[in-house]
């Protein structure tokens, strides 16, 4: 079964393991935490997540990409950070994984694979600035960056980050060196709630500031594609101060435009707009407003009109309805799976992440990118 071993520092806690296993179905869970001293905080078991198919072949390689130590690991992964630090933080903490047997420690100074990527993202970047020095520095002490291009390089399968800095740093770093999916061309971030009667989606949380209407439907069929993919059919509102009309200003008709956009190129997906969100959230109040609607049931995807909008009724929702308990935020629209997660998130989400990851690597058919 494979195992994913997380070992990073929060504050003064260390997260000394979690391991992910599928026995024919069965998904199990157990993380324990030291502090640094090395005297065990808590346990914890049970977690329900979703894991690769028991009978699939070959390993599957995450990263977590945290200040000088990387350490997330799918047996048979690799880990980039300083080996010797790794090397003391697993004797220190007594964990079960083997580096050169379990995992690879890939030391960014020694790598065979270190000069390969300073090689290619110097190619990449030299018309915009970047001399072979620069590229040098930046493959050495840029953590994600250097995680993405290990990934585009397909040495690793997937990446997480954003334990430190902002969404947009990380962001930058991993729009510079890995594409959009074919046929995207717009990003979008979107996060999922665990509420006490529902499941909610909402997006985009993070990436657009003020999407035009094009984007808003292209935003909607990714989120849409990625509700599916939690084993629920997406019901998509377009939400807006303004309900089916009534306002004329600009960012309610942009999510009338978008609306119109969707039932033109997506007539078989259950979305409307531009509506409220109590409308969009309690479908009897929406055949008041609006009797011959698309939307058949209560939504599980708000999309918002803008970043300031989703994310604000993303952190409320957190903080009132879910007792903190979330998936994301995943981000959309990449070739390869890189997300970025909150430096607030919990070692649940976090785990809840690497799950997704591991999945969204299962799936990826792209080894590496030349493009």
């Amino acid at each position: 079964s494979p195992s994913v071993i997380h070992d990073d520092l929060f504050g003064e806690t260390y997260v000394s393991w979690v391991e992910l296993t599928n026995n024919q179905g069965n998904q199990g869970v157990y993380a324990q935490a030291f502090d640094s001293s090395g005297n065990r905080l808590w346990s914890d078991s049970g977690v329900e997540l979703s894991a690769p198919d028991a009978n699939s072949s070959g390993s599957i390689n995450v990263e977590v990409m945290d200040g000088d130590l990387v350490t997330l690991w799918i047996e048979g992964g690799a880990g980039i950070g300083n080996d010797t630090v790794i090397n003391n933080r697993i004797a220190q903490l007594g964990l079960r994984i083997k580096p050169g047997e379990t995992v690879e420690v890939v030391h960014g100074q020694r790598s065979h694979q270190q000069v390969d990527v300073e090689r290619e993202y110097f190619e990449m970047m030299k018309r915009s600035g970047v001399t072979q020095a620069m590229a040098r520095e930046k493959m050495r002490t840029l953590p994600t960056l250097i995680g993405a291009m290990y990934l585009r390089r397909g040495y690793v399968d997937g990446m997480l980050c954003g334990m430190r800095g902002t969404f947009d740093e990380h962001l930058r770093n991993i729009r510079e060196v890995i594409p959009l999916r074919q046929g995207v061309t717009t990003l979008a971030a979107m996060n999922m709630l665990l509420l006490t009667d529902r499941q909610l989606f909402i997006c985009d949380t993070y990436v657009n500031r003020n999407p035009d209407a094009r984007q808003i439907a292209e935003i909607t069929l990714l989120a849409s594609e990625e509700v599916r993919r939690f084993g629920l059919t997406p019901s998509v509102a377009l939400l807006s101060h303004s309900s089916f009309g009534s306002s004329k200003a600009s960012e309610a008709k942009k999510m009338r435009r978008a609306a119109a956009i969707l039932a033109e190129t997506a007539p078989e997906l259950d979305v409307d707009g531009e509506m409220r969100g109590d409308s969009a959230l309690i479908h009897r109040l929406l055949q008041e407003v609006m009797p011959d609607a698309r939307l058949t049931h209560d939504a599980n995807l708000l999309v918002m009109p803008s970043v300031d909008a989703a994310n604000i009724a993303y952190n409320l929702l957190k903080v009132t309805s879910s007792n903190n308990i979330t998936v994301g935020p995943v981000l959309l629209g990449t070739r390869k799976p890189a997300h970025i997660i909150e430096p607030t998130a919990s070692v649940r989400r976090i785990v809840n992440m690497a799950a997704l990851t591991a999945v969204d690597a299962a799936r990826n058919d792209d080894v590496g990118i030349s493009d």
